[in-house]
């Protein structure tokens, strides 16, 4: 991760809150003895469970706006599963001199998340659309509005 940390969030993944976001079946996410058999010590976490915290860390650095106009970009690497507390953090990438012309200035975060029992489990990149209101270097393109 480069930069200051900007925002953390420590996440531990039950075996209940697994079952509730994807259900019950006869598959690795929603029964154990499925998910053993396969060589995990316990449920394995939905992927879009897993980086779900990514968005909670993006709300409280740029708010929910964010998402509109924004870009996440997300790799896993390593399957959670039920027990396992992962840590999220998000850091500023420092921005270019200038954008390029006729485009609006952007703001790059890195996020990563990772654990003691699996080491790094997903890495990200989210790039945001800077606010001229609340940026004064970010630039706005000469046919489009400016946004709050």
């Amino acid at each position: 991760m480069s930069g200051q940390t900007l925002a953390e969030l420590a996440v531990t993944f039950s075996a209940e809150t697994i079952r509730a976001y994807g259900g019950s079946g006869r598959h690795l996410h929603a029964d154990v003895a499925i998910a053993r058999e396969l060589g995990f010590p316990d449920l394995v976490s939905w992927g879009t469970l897993t980086i779900l915290p990514f968005s909670a860390l993006l709300d409280e650095i740029a708010g929910p706006d964010w998402a509109v106009g924004g870009v996440l970009t997300v790799r896993l690497s390593r399957p959670v599963c039920a027990g396992d507390t992962v840590t999220y953090a998000a850091s500023e990438v420092p921005a270019p001199a200038a954008p390029e012309p006729g485009l609006r200035a952007r703001r790059t975060i890195a996020l990563q998340a990772s654990s003691t029992r699996l080491g790094v489990v997903a890495v990200a990149e989210a790039t945001l659309p800077r606010s001229s209101t609340s940026d004064p270097a970010g630039k706005e393109r000469d046919d489009q509005p400016a946004h709050a």
